[in-house]
């Protein structure tokens, strides 16, 4: 209970700074500038997010339980059953289109540039060369 207490006032202690900006000209204008670039970025935000929303809803459509194989890189039918053999030694990546969280995130890692070469080499190999390369390079160059 005690440390709860002392969080509370230890962070409204940290408001000072702000009380600072009242007679330090030059933080008053920084505060100011950083409000006004916050909330004109805001918008982009927003664009930014339907963005990835309509482009992971796409790629949902493309590759949505297209990627299940086995240790040795052989694709397993992903609505197949599988036996107790199977199932120990199946994988699907990180990176995938299952679901729209996993398909936001594998959006953000393509648009970011990071890695994204390793998630386009899955669809590639798995999927479909054409549709994989149409998607994921129309996806780094609009985005």
């Amino acid at each position: 209970m005690h440390t709860n207490y002392f969080q509370i006032v230890k962070s409204i202690r940290l408001t000072r700074v702000f009380k600072l900006a009242r007679s330090w000209t030059s933080f008053n204008y920084f505060l100011n500038t950083l409000g006004r670039t916050i909330n004109k970025m805001a918008s982009f935000g927003l664009i930014l997010m339907v963005f990835m929303l309509i482009a992971a809803k796409f790629g949902q459509g493309i590759f949505a339980q297209k990627i299940r194989y086995d240790l040795d890189d052989n694709q397993i039918e992903y609505f197949a059953p599988l036996n107790n053999t199977v199932s120990r030694m199946h994988s699907v990546p990180e990176s995938n289109f299952d679901s729209l969280t996993d398909s936001m995130i594998s959006v953000f890692i393509v648009l970011t540039n990071d890695g994204w070469v390793a998630v386009y080499s899955e669809f590639y190999r798995f999927v479909s060369k054409t549709k994989s390369t149409i998607f994921f390079l129309s996806l780094v160059i609009i985005g």
